[in-house]
């Protein structure tokens, strides 16, 4: 039953880092030393 949710997970978080890092690379960066 996890099985499935694993690579659901992991592809769902590596959208949101994508998202995120292309729509506030500024923040991201000003965030981050």
């Amino acid at each position: 039953m996890f099985f499935p949710l694993l690579p659901w997970l992991l592809v769902c978080t590596f959208v949101w880092i994508i998202y995120i890092y292309e729509n506030d690379a500024l923040l991201l960066l000003s965030i981050m030393p």
